[in-house]
């Protein structure tokens, strides 16, 4: 693996909007209450590891005539039981249903720390898009500032005669555009900024804390030479697969035995 500097190097307000995402973000309150299905069902699985331990008691009252003279008689009598069991021997079908249950905690953590790094990657990259967005807003603007001041000078030279009708109307075209065009990338960053609220929980973020450009790390990542290796990072998804194939594996124990 190689260590690659992160923009929070020198872009340091994007660690808060990280850590905000992390705490306010559905998607990871979402997946902390399926970490807590799974590990209901780990404590479900593993019950049969424990003694097993149960009561009842039954109180009856019960009138009768027995047939000599006496008239009917009341009598009473309580009945109770106490029973306890343990698991000695299943031929490894308990301990393989706790594992399961346990495996299947092991894969929504798993999965929790998957989104985790996305949810954290995925607001990087909005705000470095942000930053692109912001940028692009001020070269429309620039540029439609250009159009405009020669507009002005085309209808000085249209009221001289100068030009032609055409032309002032190409002209006028062509400064509607840019008009246009320079409204639109700014409506764009606004519903991007709105959008970007909802990502981090930070409902005070505007664009006065977007910076004007992007700062490059001082860093630059260590180059491996060729044929070079340092490691071998598995995937997300392989390590949850190999989670998952461990539980059908135990599943098919079980039914076996």
């Amino acid at each position: 693996t190689v260590n690659v500097p992160l923009p929070e190097t020198q872009m340091p307000a994007i660690s808060a909007l990280v850590r905000s995402a992390l705490n306010k973000s559905p998607r990871v309150t979402q997946q902390d209450l399926v970490i807590l299905a799974a590990e209901y069902q780990e404590m479900v699985s593993s019950a049969g590891l424990y003694p097993q331990v149960g009561g009842n008691y039954q109180f009856q009252v019960r009138k009768e005539n027995q047939g000599f003279g006496a008239g009917p008689l009341t009598a009473t009598r309580s009945l109770y039981g106490l029973s306890a069991s343990q698991a000695v021997w299943y031929w490894g079908t308990v301990r393989a249903t706790a594992r399961i249950g346990e495996l299947g905690t092991m894969i929504e953590k798993q999965n929790l720390a998957g989104a985790r790094r996305g949810l954290a990657v995925e607001v990087r990259d909005a705000f470095l898009a942000l930053i692109v967005q912001k940028m692009g807003v001020r070269n429309s603007q620039y540029s439609d500032s250009l159009v405009q001041d020669a507009l002005k000078r085309q209808e000085a030279r249209f009221k001289a005669s100068e030009i032609t009708q055409a032309e002032i109307n190409d002209a006028r075209l062509h400064s509607d555009e840019s008009s246009l065009a320079a409204e639109r990338a700014a409506s764009n960053l606004e519903f991007a900024i709105r959008a970007f609220r909802r990502l981090t929980g930070v409902d005070s973020f505007g664009e006065s804390e977007i910076p004007d450009k992007i700062i490059p790390p001082d860093v630059e990542p260590p180059k491996l030479a060729p044929g070079e290796s340092r490691g071998y990072l598995k995937s997300e998804a392989l390590f949850v697969n190999d989670l998952r194939l461990q539980q059908a594996n135990l599943g098919s124990k079980i039914n076996r035995k």
